[in-house]
């Protein structure tokens, strides 16, 4: 798993992270950087930042969503799914 901030350091991760990562799960983020890492990363079916970006707003629409991208797919409607993910009980507590 890389998380986004990695994703974001040093202009994207490496090459190799990113040709290993099969599957991409990228909430929304309000940070003009994650969004940009994000894009350079996992957004390449998508030649505009503006059309990625607009792409993770209609995501953001719900709680608990994010854009998944899956690269194997062979085209962007394909590669790119609205993903919802089932929220913690109430009862959840992380331990370490």
């Amino acid at each position: 798993m890389i998380a986004a901030q990695y994703a974001g350091e040093a202009k994207g991760c490496s090459t190799l992270l990113r040709s290993v990562c099969d599957i991409s799960f990228m909430f929304p983020s309000l940070m003009a950087n994650q969004v940009e890492a994000m894009h350079r990363a996992w957004g390449g079916w998508y030649k505009k930042e503006d059309d990625f970006k607009q792409l993770l707003q209609q995501v953001k629409k719900r709680d608990h969503a994010c854009l998944l991208f899956q690269k194997s797919k062979k085209n962007k409607e394909e590669a790119y799914l609205d993903f919802l993910c089932t929220p913690a009980p109430d009862d959840f507590a992380m331990t370490y």
